[in-house]
């Protein structure tokens, strides 16, 4: 009988090892953290700036930081899958503030990222990989080509929406809200529309912008790709594109040299 408790207890005490090792084995570094909003409380990207340029891409950089050793930093294409790398693997320093707390930094610097729709994927001590909330996002709207169409010429791409010359001159929030007007010659600052030529309308919060062939950037942080299609009637059209707009993941700012003009 002795032999037997004996047997017992020993295969207990093993069973306990065993436990907490494999138990060890999985807590080692594998917090559970769900995408989205909760991965800014472990990461800080406001270090973090995208640098538009007139040729449809932007440059990323800044320094993100982290409670735990940031062991990769991507940038996911989430129609591609295609993945960008933003700071080297294991490239980071650490700090400590003045209660001993510690935070880690990552140097990021990436050229030349065409505008898309991305996600950050991070490794930073988990097992399973994180990814931040989406930047960028595609439009599409109709828009008015002729004198004789019942849509408007005059354009918010931050809002995805065309507008009538009547609409503008008589609503000051939808006059603040309009970039651009398409005019015969294409797309140009919706300031240099007749009516706000005479006076008429002024055109205020989103009035300051750059356009390029195939890109825009806008004074409110944000830059997208555009192409004009004009239907067979001569009358509508569409404009779509990608647009990347500032947010708390990310700034988006003009490139030195590229002048914003009403």
């Amino acid at each position: 009988m002795k032999k037997v408790f004996k047997t017992a207890a020993f295969l207990l005490a093993m069973g306990l090892m065993t436990s907490t090792f494999t138990s060890c084995g999985e807590d080692d570094g594998t917090d559970e953290v769900t995408p989205g909003e909760e991965l800014a409380s472990k990461v800080d990207f406001t270090g973090l700036t995208a640098i538009a340029n007139a040729d449809g891409t932007i440059d990323i950089v800044g320094e993100i930081s982290a409670d735990k050793k940031l062991k990769s930093f991507v940038l996911v294409n989430t129609e591609t899958n295609a993945e960008t790398v933003l700071g080297e693997k294991n490239a980071t320093t650490k700090e400590k503030d003045e209660n001993g707390n510690k935070t880690f930094v990552m140097t990021v610097t990436s050229s030349k990222v065409p505008v898309g729709i991305y996600q950050f994927k991070i490794k930073e001590g988990v097992k399973k990989p994180m990814e931040s909330s989406v930047i960028g996002e595609r439009y599409s709207f109709e828009l008015g080509y002729g004198s004789k169409s019942d849509l408007g010429s005059y354009v918010s791409v931050v809002n995805s929406k065309s507008y009538q010359q009547a609409e503008v001159e008589a609503d000051a929030t939808i006059a603040a809200n309009v970039e651009f007007v398409l005019s015969d010659n294409g797309l140009k600052p919706a300031s240099q529309a007749k009516n706000a030529q005479e006076g008429k309308v002024n055109y205020g919060k989103y009035a300051k912008s750059a356009i390029f062939s195939g890109t825009i950037i806008t004074s409110t942080g944000c830059i997208a790709t555009y192409e004009l299609k004009e239907n067979a009637d001569g009358k509508n059209g569409t404009m779509s594109g990608i647009i990347m707009k500032s947010s708390n993941i990310l700034t988006i700012k003009p490139a030195d040299g590229i002048t914003l003009t009403k």
